[in-house]
């Protein structure tokens, strides 16, 4: 206002310095015709170890699914493949079993859909960061 001119492009750094984790420059304050910033190779390198270390915490914690899938899917056959037991015999302890088997069923269900889930993740984020643009 007053005259003062336009702004600097440096704006734009003073905006995004707060965010050390992001990927993009903002074109909000760009003349027309001009280039977005390159990367440094020293964030580049940085955004790809931190690009491995999410994707080694997502293969453990993919691991971690299978196995409670496993588990849980091991016990719900066994408790399927057993004997029953009628509801409301031995002093309400039938009912708590028989509760027990649904939640287990629960459980197994949830972990499947874990896995779904990361394994989607894993395939959202194979391309390293350093290749794309």
């Amino acid at each position: 206002m007053f005259g003062q001119g336009q702004r600097p492009l440096d704006h734009e750094e003073d905006i995004l310095s707060g965010d050390e984790n992001s990927s993009a420059v903002s074109g909000v304050n760009r003349a027309p015709g001009t280039r977005p910033k390159r990367r440094s190779v020293f964030e580049g390198l940085a955004m790809e170890e931190q690009w491995r270390q999410a994707r080694k915490e997502l293969k453990w914690s993919l691991f971690f699914d299978l196995l409670g899938l496993g588990l849980w899917g091991v016990e719900f056959v066994w408790i399927l493949i057993g004997p029953r037991c009628p509801l409301g015999e031995y002093d309400g302890w039938c009912t708590a079993f028989n509760l027990a088997s649904a939640c287990t069923c629960l459980l197994c269900v949830t972990f499947g859909i874990s896995v779904f889930f990361d394994i989607k993740d894993l395939y959202a984020s194979k391309s390293s960061p350093r290749t794309r643009t």
